[in-house]
């Protein structure tokens, strides 16, 4: 749980998006990029879904992001160039991510660039969303996605 929520200048609290990421590059560009918005960012599949199943009633949720592939790399493979892994330090992928949430009360968007994995997510997300399923490889189109970002972060 969050020890301390910011509040706009109308005292109402910040919009909030829940991220599944490894990559620092797309969470800097996310923080730099949506300002207003209380971001959390979470490496671990467990750990993001218990985030969206505690902020689910808060009425701050927003949107939930998504990435397929989270890159952890065991310590026998560190030193291998060629290596690429798709799950987290537990053995999950973004996809076992949406399989574990029974729903989600908001939009979702998947920027997977790993296109079966994008669809997968996107699938499973459909009937679990109270709001839009955006599926869009993260880096084709950076100024649509922020436009996705903000339209739902803040709804007219």
């Amino acid at each position: 749980m969050d020890a301390f929520v910011e509040k706009d200048r109308c005292g109402d609290m910040k919009p909030l998006i829940i991220v599944l990421e490894d990559s620092n590059d797309r969470m800097d560009w996310l923080r730099n990029t949506i300002i207003g918005v209380d971001i959390i960012h979470h490496l671990s599949v467990l750990s993001f879904v218990q985030a969206v199943n505690e902020h689910k009633d808060s009425g701050r949720l927003r949107l939930v992001v998504f990435d397929h592939d989270l890159g952890h790399t065991p310590p026998h493979d560190m030193y291998s160039p060629m290596v690429s892994h798709t799950t987290d330090a537990d053995g999950y992928t973004g996809h076992d991510a949406a399989k574990m949430l029974d729903s989600i009360p908001c939009a979702a968007l998947v920027w997977s660039l790993n296109d079966s994995g994008r669809k997968r997510i996107g699938h499973e997300l459909v009937s679990k969303c109270s709001g839009r399923v955006y599926a869009f490889p993260y880096g084709r189109d950076l100024r649509y996605l922020a436009d996705v970002i903000l339209r739902e972060a803040f709804p007219k």
